[in-house]
């Protein structure tokens, strides 16, 4: 994982073939919490839950 914001986490993934150490494939996506009990069109940004936040922490990671 690269960053933990406010209300979107930044993950880095590696794709490896074999016993290689070496990555064939990098890549990063980001995931962005929504209040995803409302309507289609209206789900605004919201923080990372509390217990999202401490399950993923550990996973951070310098980068380079």
């Amino acid at each position: 994982m690269e960053r933990i914001g406010t209300s979107s986490i930044i993950y880095r993934i590696g794709l490896f073939q074999g016993d290689s150490d070496e990555a064939a494939a990098e890549g990063r996506f980001v995931h962005v919490y929504v209040d995803n009990t409302r309507g289609a069109g209206d789900r605004p940004v919201v923080p990372i839950p509390e217990v999202i936040r401490a399950a993923v922490s550990p996973l951070l990671r310098p980068v380079g």
